[in-house]
């Protein structure tokens, strides 16, 4: 096998996207676990069982708006439709990231109380899905 098609293959495999998740999820962990020395191993269960939580809505809204809003609406100049469209998109991965949040700490109420804030809420989810869909 030569190399152009080598890399025809791996760019039909999309090993480029791999790497991509692969590295923001290596990311995501270094920046979000402050002190792994610290935790007991449940803990490391939780934050890797958040991470994934996180990555996968964040990914789904990041390929929602690149393969299917930009072509069906962005580069058609459907603005409104792209804005509107992207918004829900947002919502949506917030939604469910809210969702696993809440299942994750369902049985610690202090930390429900403190996560579900109004601010603490649209900051850690909204946004941080707003980053990701921005960078990618």
């Amino acid at each position: 096998m030569d190399i152009a098609s080598l890399k025809t293959r791996l760019y039909y495999l999309k090993i480029h996207h791999i790497l991509f998740w692969a590295g923001y999820f290596i990311f995501w962990n270094w920046f979000s676990w402050k002190d792994l020395s610290s935790l007991w191993p449940e803990q490391w269960y939780t934050l890797l069982l958040l991470d994934v939580m996180y990555l996968i809505p964040q990914a789904s809204a990041s390929y929602f708006t690149i393969y299917y809003l930009f072509p069906k609406y962005l580069f058609k100049k459907r603005f409104a439709w792209f804005f509107l469209c992207f918004l829900l998109a947002l919502f949506v991965s917030s939604a469910l990231i809210a969702a696993g949040l809440y299942l994750t700490y369902y049985d610690q109420p202090e930390i429900i109380n403190e996560l579900f804030k109004f601010e603490n809420i649209v900051s850690i989810t909204f946004f941080s899905t707003l980053f990701t869909v921005v960078l990618v």
